[in-house]
């Protein structure tokens, strides 16, 4: 049994060595529209104190804002256009009077600026707020309707609609200065709408990249992400067929449609067809589901099926994996250790799990390369520096490769 547990562990690790993937390089896109989101208040006020806006219990505006605000940019920023916040954070070295200097040394293409509405009582609703006499207003106003008809889609809530900056109690507003298409939008109320303000604001940010997007004629499919929902990962003997199945959540911003959608294989099929098509409508925050096949190659490691979400020929972030561990026949006791461990990580939940695979790829090569000389010592005696040795010298020509590959 020692004997049997020392050669799985030479094969396992050797595979983890030989098998460790390279990460992907995104390339950076010119000529594309630029996009500049304010964050609502956060700016130092006239008795040099940062202005909170409005309040109520652990709710304030200026971080509600600035989190929806990142939220929007993380969903833009998948698709080719490039985009600005005003600020990250705090800001006492900018006033309020600051923000129109800000937005135009960018010379966006459009402009939104995020706030959220307070009132008496416990109204709600998301409301849009356009120029009179500004920059252009007839799209300023068309922005902001769809900015409010966006939110209250998204989060349904009521849609109040567009209003022109004339009936600000100020008679105007900041965004009269912007040089671009401008909208402010409030995107919801801390009274009535506090839980979806705590608890949605991925959604906000989803609804106004959505409007943003189709303000600038951009197809909201360049912001199309599935996430991974619950990794596979299951033990095998030689030979074996299993069923796993992979669960992708939509993160994106429109429903995924029968047709459109494909579960493609990208490496390493062990058994499985090279396409699976999507097999029902999948909406945004619902997981699309597939059984796929799997088949174990006849020798003992660590193999993964790679899968890729496509619509039509465009690869979806990101790649996810099935991970097949195989153990030899006759390690049967070995076998029950590993699905025990999996398990103890998967009742952790399934982050838990996640998070151990992704250690284990990040730290491979030096952990294999510490346990492969300790198992070449403790398994063959005398042999020991000469196996030592070749396996040495095979992990520095594979690591020579890939360095040379990083370099292409």
């Amino acid at each position: 049994m020692k004997f049997v547990k020392c050669s799985l562990g030479f094969v396992v690790l050797l595979f983890l060595v030989l098998q460790h993937g390279l990460p992907e390089m995104s390339v950076a896109q010119a000529n594309r529209p630029v996009v500049v989101l304010d964050p609502g208040h956060g700016w130092s006020n006239d008795a040099g104190k940062i202005d909170p806006g409005a309040s109520s219990g652990d709710l304030v505006e200026k971080d509600i804002a600035l989190d929806v605000a990142r939220h929007t940019r993380t969903f833009l920023n998948r698709c080719p256009v490039d985009v600005f916040l005003t600020r990250e954070g705090d800001d006492p070295e900018h006033t309020l009077f600051d923000v129109d200097e800000i937005i135009n040394d960018h010379q966006p293409t459009v402009g939104v600026s995020i706030h959220v509405n307070s009132a008496e009582g416990n109204p709600t609703g998301a409301e849009g707020w356009y120029t009179v006499g500004g920059y252009d207003d007839t799209s300023s106003q068309r922005l902001a309707a769809s900015l409010s008809a966006s939110i209250a889609t998204h989060l349904s809530i009521p849609d109040r609609g567009a209003k022109p900056e004339t009936d600000n109690r100020h008679g105007s507003l900041y965004i009269h200065h912007w040089q671009t298409p401008s909208a402010l939008v409030e995107i919801g109320f801390l009274q009535g709408d506090a839980a979806l303000l705590r608890e949605r604001r991925p959604d906000f940010g989803r609804a106004i990249a959505q409007a943003t997007l189709v303000h600038l004629g951009l197809p909201v499919t360049c912001a199309d992400a599935a996430a991974s929902s619950g990794l596979a990962v299951a033990t095998y003997f030689p030979g074996d067929t299993k069923v796993n199945q992979v669960n992708l959540l939509n993160d994106g911003l429109g429903t995924w449609q029968v047709g459109d959608y494909t579960l493609k294989n990208v490496r390493n099929q062990y058994g499985a067809e090279t396409d699976y098509p999507l097999p029902t409508a999948t909406a945004v925050g619902e997981i699309a589901s597939w059984a796929i096949p799997a088949t174990a190659p006849s020798r003992p490691g660590v193999y993964r099926q790679v899968w890729q979400l496509h619509r039509g020929d465009d690869a979806i972030d990101p790649e996810m994996a099935v991970v097949l561990i195989v153990v030899p026949e006759k390690a049967r006791e070995l076998k029950e250790d590993i699905d025990r461990q999996i398990e103890e990580w998967r009742e952790r939940g399934e982050e838990e799990l996640e998070k151990r695979i992704d250690e284990l790829e990040k730290k491979a090569i030096e952990w294999a390369t510490r346990e492969i000389e300790r198992q070449t010592e403790q398994c063959l005696g005398p042999n020991a520096m000469l196996v030592g040795l070749v396996i040495g010298v095979t992990l520095w020509r594979r690591t020579k490769k890939r360095r040379y590959r990083r370099q292409l």
